[in-house]
């Protein structure tokens, strides 16, 4: 298998070194120091920036940091940002009657572990209504992309959550059973539940997270813990592997619970 090459186009930042450091053992890390500002450019203008340096030094995923923004691009131009405090559709939704969500959680358990940190929607709305989220991310770019937007955000600050680089059954075999009183898994499912993202964003975030194939591998890890375990699933979909003890559902989206598993 080829090695998956990063352009990381920079400025001069402080986090520039920090970013080049962490992602140089994963990748093929190619880096650039940006002369010209992108504040202002039109669309094509920045697509033409792509394609010149495509063209050049053909590679998977184009990496811009610039005026304090962090953007990720694949070579098809689509693009993911995470910005905490100014995308309000993803990262300030408001509640629904008796949402399924936060009944299958539980108000009263506290600390949640999120094993699928992805673009911490869940996580921040979980944060939202009370409950302190560690959201563990196993892609070195998108916990790069997490890790400099809650830097930048204001909004976290009022916020507990802390983003763990690491892989979700390492993590998990690592810690013991008291020190969460959830775990929450949200493993990726086909396209035909409508996702949250745009189809452009949902499709490079599938190239970066892949297809989860080892969910039901994890969820048996998971189970062994002896915590709660909420499983997120599309409405239609049948659980994975062992039959929940509960659920919550929705139009559509359904929230496996498993409890007493040992």
């Amino acid at each position: 298998m080829n090695p998956v090459t990063v352009y990381f186009l920079h400025d001069e930042s402080n986090t520039q070194a920090q970013i080049t450091e962490f992602l140089k053992p994963f990748y093929q890390l190619i880096t650039e120091n940006l002369t010209f500002s992108f504040v202002g450019l039109k669309t094509k203008e920045i697509y033409a920036q792509i394609d010149a340096r495509l063209e050049a030094t053909p590679f998977d995923f184009l990496l811009i940091q610039h005026d304090g923004q962090l953007e990720l691009f694949d070579a098809q131009k689509r693009r993911i940002r995470i910005d905490f405090d100014n995308d309000k559709i993803n990262y300030n939704r408001k509640v629904i009657a008796k949402d399924p969500f936060l009944r299958a959680i539980g108000q009263n358990r506290k600390n949640v572990l999120d094993v699928s940190a992805g673009l911490a929607i869940d996580s921040i709305f979980l944060s939202q209504h009370g409950h302190n989220v560690t959201a563990v991310e196993r892609n070195p770019l998108l916990y790069t992309l997490l890790s400099h937007a809650k830097e930048r955000s204001e909004y976290l600050k009022k916020r507990n959550v802390d983003f763990k680089f690491a892989d979700a059954k390492m993590f998990v075999q690592s810690i013991s059973r008291d020190d969460f009183d959830c775990i929450y898994f949200d493993p990726m499912f086909p396209d035909k539940v409508k996702s949250a993202l745009p189809k452009q964003e949902m499709v490079l975030f599938r190239q970066l997270v892949g297809g989860d194939a080892d969910a039901a591998d994890l969820l048996d890890t998971l189970m062994k813990t002896g915590s709660r375990i909420v499983v997120k699933r599309p409405a239609y979909a049948e659980p994975i592997g062992f039959k929940p003890t509960n659920a919550f559902e929705s139009k559509l989206l359904r929230f496996d619970i498993y409890e007493n598993y040992k």
